[in-house]
């Protein structure tokens, strides 16, 4: 009887497999956890770089037109009917909003990369008064913010000084 094989030498046992693919599946997830980890990363990452060269783009945008000198200008401003492309003073900008997937450039062309998926980006301008000021010689706020899924991502804020025009 010693040369018979019993069923214990042949294989191994439920337990045996069982601790195997335990530790197996153990190694698998010790291994690909930080790859997955990394990848969420890389998006998050890459998500803040765009938002962040958005927000810089629409505030050189805004910076780059001139305030509205009119006398007859309301010191507080409202939306902007006209599209952005026609807008011709940093006045234009007071309230616009691009909401999730209608970012646009300044051509009007709707931004795509898969990044700006959940990116939303706002604009506020508004007189402010700074200590001392008259209004004769307003500042405007000009804030640009970035939000990802309704959460702000994050926010640029200039004051402005807005000379009067010499007579």
């Amino acid at each position: 009887m010693d040369n018979a094989r019993t069923y214990r030498d042949s294989g191994f046992t439920l337990l045996e497999a069982m601790v195997a693919v335990t530790v197996l599946s153990l190694a698998i997830f010790g291994i690909t956890v930080p790859f997955t980890v990394g990848a969420a990363g890389q998006a998050d990452d890459a998500r803040r770089t765009l938002a962040n060269a958005l927000a810089q783009e629409m505030m050189e945008e805004i910076l780059a037109k001139p305030h509205d000198a009119d006398d007859e200008a309301p010191l507080v401003l409202v939306a902007c009917e006209k599209p952005r492309a026609e807008f011709t003073h940093m006045e234009d900008y007071a309230v616009l909003d691009e909401p999730a997937g209608r970012i646009e450039d300044m051509n009007g062309r709707v931004m795509r990369d898969t990044a700006a998926t959940g990116l939303s980006r706002h604009t506020r301008v508004y007189y402010v008064q700074v200590g001392g000021q008259t209004l004769e010689t307003p500042f405007l706020r000009v804030n640009v913010e970035m939000r990802y899924q309704g959460h702000t991502l994050l926010s640029l804020t200039r004051l402005v000084y807005c000379a009067p025009e010499e007579e």
